[in-house]
């Protein structure tokens, strides 16, 4: 258990507090990445590690946290008590609906527009590359996310 200054740290600060978590799991996940995917275990890629870093903190933590609370806002009046955060079932799956058919195809959108934007790739690489792998990654997303998001909002 945190201490309890830590608690309150987080509790005056939370969305400071979920951008920099947002960071660090980035980075955390990344090397883990990187270290899964290599056999050469000596060298990381640091530029890739940062990306993935401002990309977490931007998108990750900041871009999800204001979705999130829109959503909240969104759907609290079809709460008992307007705190959508304490939601009936029926309303975790049309907040579920909401973010798989608005979020998520915008959100990874975003991801490869500022991933090649941080690895300094062309516009039309990038479109290239989204025309190639959008749809496999949201056919992937929707076998995974749809269900952590049920969990996540319920």
């Amino acid at each position: 258990m945190l201490p309890k200054k830590d608690v309150s740290i987080f509790q005056e600060f939370p969305v400071l507090s979920k951008i920099a978590l947002a960071g660090f799991l980035s980075i955390l996940s990344d090397i883990i990445a990187q270290f899964l995917s290599k056999s050469d275990l000596a060298y990381l890629d640091i530029g890739r590690i940062m990306n993935q870093f401002i990309i977490g903190i931007i998108q990750r933590g900041w871009m999800v946290h204001l979705w999130y609370s829109f959503l909240d806002r969104m759907f609290a009046k079809y709460v008992k008590g307007g705190d959508s955060s304490n939601s009936s079932f029926k309303v975790v799956v049309m907040k579920m609906l909401c973010d798989q058919t608005l979020f998520a195809p915008t959100a990874n959108l975003v991801y490869f527009l500022m991933l090649g934007g941080l690895e300094g790739r062309t516009l039309s690489f990038i479109f290239t590359k989204l025309q190639d792998e959008l749809l496999e990654i949201m056919i992937l997303n929707y076998k995974v996310w749809p269900f952590v998001i049920l969990i996540n909002f319920g």
